[in-house]
């Protein structure tokens, strides 16, 4: 299990614990430590816990770097509250259930992320509908078209890249990426990275 709070993780781990099918080999604090454990000790499901304070964007970056480096590992995420539901979603988890789950809606998210089947939590259904469906105002706010470099220097803020990762990837200065995002949001009409990837995603951009 990978959690920042330990008071959260403590507790699915009691209701883990009751699970004769499940055993639990242990908690680390970081994404670097979980990479690490998953390597030495072929886990079969991480389950990821919310920091108290939502981030997604460090939220997708641990993630990414758990399926980069162990992608035998499968990677269920606990959501803390509804407004870390749609960041969780865009994480492309295998499994996806709230951190106040009861012990059986535990033991059939971690089952079926090990046998490869996505599955989310029956507390969060409605809500992961709810945050599936697009936009309100998507008829009555057109947007301007991303450029094909726009959508793919987006797509990369969607796998948790910093600017950086995604001038390597794509050969260009982290200067240009940087004004690309600029542009981007104005054109998605978002605050910040995380708010134009939810918007980008949720507009069917993303591919």
């Amino acid at each position: 299990m990978l959690a920042a709070d330990r008071g959260t993780a403590a507790g699915i781990r009691q209701r883990l614990d009751r699970l004769l099918a499940v055993e639990v080999v242990g908690t680390v604090p970081s994404s670097d430590a979980a990479v690490a454990r998953c390597a030495r000790s072929q886990i079969d499901v991480l389950v990821v816990v919310p920091d108290e304070a939502p981030a997604p964007a460090r939220d997708l970056q641990r993630t990414a770097a758990i399926r980069t480096k162990c992608p035998a590992t499968r990677v269920v995420l606990a959501v803390g509250s509804r407004d870390g539901l749609w960041p969780s979603v865009l994480a492309r988890p295998d499994g996806l259930l709230s951190a106040a789950a009861p012990s059986p809606e535990l033991g059939a998210v971690v089952g079926s992320a090990a046998a490869g089947h996505l599955t989310i939590g029956r507390s969060l259904r409605e809500a992961f509908l709810d945050a599936c469906a697009p936009a309100a105002d998507t008829a009555e706010t057109p947007l301007d078209d991303l450029t094909a470099r726009e959508l793919q220097i987006i797509g990369g803020g969607a796998r948790g890249l910093t600017s950086r990762e995604i001038a390597a990837e794509l050969h260009l200065a982290v200067n240009t990426v940087d004004k690309a995002l600029t542009v981007i949001y104005r054109k998605l009409r978002a605050r910040n990275r995380t708010e134009a990837c939810l918007i980008a995603a949720r507009r069917g951009l993303l591919r």
